[in-house]
């Protein structure tokens, strides 16, 4: 018999691992049994403050039909604790998904999409605490102009959204600024010049805080020789107080592209990703560049990445919190060579510590599409990883030591058997993946009483004699490993 410490203990672990509505239980159980043959994909993560990892994955079929997002939550040794499924809300890859900063305990899920009815742009935003449970939604529509394409968001310190978007033609680049409630605070007074695209990694990152500076990166042609990026420089009201052009990195011309990326670094110091310019190199290989420059754009230190494959994507970069080292990461590629995702460590003046291949592989495809540094040393990356098309694809989820010297990288699997039909009234079936073991099945209250334990015929599991209420099977596999979901007993 478990004692009053023990069931506590049992009862707050159970529930935080099992925080999830009833409507997203049966949710969750159709996307389970449906997903194969469905593109899964990761576009953003957050931490919370015990070193938990929620994700978003979105899900859509072969025709791009969207079926919904699901969060899941992971803690640091890359073990499931949660998830939420959501069948109701828009894919929409270049939205945001932040720590809100004006709250301890709660995450922000926001993207902008137009209405086929009535033709307007509209605020979306879904607030999850870190249970993801979600809290609140705010759809609410934008006075804004009519075409709003390629747009990028960053949510700022005091809980302000900044916003950038482009017309159909690229030609000109607008921004605003809302407040997470989806009113527009203030908007770009003349519509800024833009010859090409928007980055699609971190073109928002800050200068300074007094005075309050903000830069947004684009990229242009300059008569089809160089892609040189493009600085603007705004102050807290979007005023434009100045526009830089950055066009090497070290002495070598840079060659930005939608993956040029940047981060903040402290002291007022940031640092930039992109290309160098591919002729430089007898093979025609591509090189890599990583320049730190101060609030006034003056280079301090340069790393250059040479040589890598010919298809090599610069991802996203994340800052160490104990000594203000670079975690940079790219994509790799060539002709007979395996995909590979590096990690390289610089130190804050741009040195190299380490480099490391997280994960390599023939055939199958790894996008990190963002990264997080831990509080106490360490960082975190997530992607997404599946075939050429993407069919198939699951979460990918790197974890780096706060020994800043290995890396930890898996697939990130969920609960290895289904329970169905959930609610039930009485008989709950057990469905196992392949190859899967059972030892035991076991049945909780919800406040941590033992009810029923089985250890033989686990594919079903008979609660019919239980009044109706919310119950917690807990399964543990032949290898020792255990594993929970909550069921309803209607």
């Amino acid at each position: 018999m478990l004692n009053n410490n023990a069931m506590k203990k049992l009862v707050f672990t159970l529930l935080a691992a099992l925080a999830i509505t009833n409507t997203a239980i049966s949710q969750h159980l159709q996307i389970h049994e449906t997903n194969e043959g469905y593109c899964r994909q990761n576009y953003h993560s957050v931490l919370t403050p015990e070193g938990d990892i929620i994700l978003d994955e979105d899900l859509f079929d072969c025709d791009n039909n969207d079926i919904g997002i699901k969060f899941l939550k992971y803690n640091r040794e890359g073990s499931l604790i949660d998830s939420l499924f959501v069948d109701d809300i828009e894919i929409n890859s270049y939205g945001i998904f932040e720590r809100n900063p004006l709250s301890d305990n709660e995450s922000i899920y926001m993207f902008v999409s137009r209405n086929a009815d009535d033709g307007l742009y509209y605020y979306n935003a879904m607030y999850l605490s870190d249970d993801i449970d979600i809290t609140s939604r705010i759809s609410v529509p934008l006075a804004m102009e009519v075409e709003m394409n390629y747009r990028r968001y960053r949510l700022d310190d005091d809980g302000s959204i900044m916003m950038s978007w482009q017309n159909a033609s690229k030609d000109t680049c607008r921004y605003a600024r809302l407040n997470m409630s989806g009113e527009v605070l203030s908007v770009s007074s003349v519509p800024m010049r833009s010859s090409y695209w928007i980055p699609v990694e971190c073109p928002w990152f800050k200068i300074s805080d007094e005075p309050y500076r903000l830069g947004h990166m684009m990229y242009y042609d300059s008569l089809g020789i160089n892609s040189h990026i493009l600085v603007n420089v705004f102050d807290v009201e979007l005023n434009l107080v100045d526009t830089r052009e950055i066009k090497q990195i070290g002495v070598k011309p840079v060659w930005g592209d939608l993956h040029t990326s940047a981060v903040e670094m402290g002291n007022g110091c940031f640092a930039i990703m992109s290309n160098i310019k591919k002729q430089m190199t007898p093979t025609g290989h591509a090189r890599r560049g990583v320049a730190k420059y101060n609030a006034c754009f003056e280079q301090q230190s340069y790393h250059i990445i040479d040589p890598v494959a010919s298809w090599s994507v610069p991802q996203p970069m994340s800052v160490d919190k104990i000594d203000g080292g670079v975690y940079v990461v790219w994509n790799e590629k060539d002709v007979g060579i395996p995909f590979k995702t590096h990690v390289r460590y610089l130190n804050s003046n741009l040195e190299e510590v380490w480099d490391k291949v997280c994960i390599k592989n023939v055939n199958d495809i790894n996008v990190v599409e963002t990264s997080h540094p831990f509080e106490n040393g360490g960082a975190v990356l997530t992607g997404f990883m599946g075939a050429g098309d993407y069919y198939n694809s699951r979460v990918y989820l790197n974890i780096i030591d706060s020994d800043y010297d290995s890396t930890n990288g898996q697939l990130c699997n969920e609960n290895p058997f289904v329970c169905y039909p959930n609610p039930s009234s009485g008989v709950i079936n057990l469905s196992f993946a392949e190859n899967t073991g059972c030892q035991s099945v076991d049945i909780y209250a919800i406040d941590g009483r033992l009810l029923h334990s089985q250890s033989s015929n686990f594919e079903t599991v008979d609660m019919s004699g239980l009044e109706p209420g919310i119950y917690i099977i807990k399964v543990r596999l032949a290898d020792g490993r255990e594993y929970a979901e909550r069921v309803v007993r209607e």
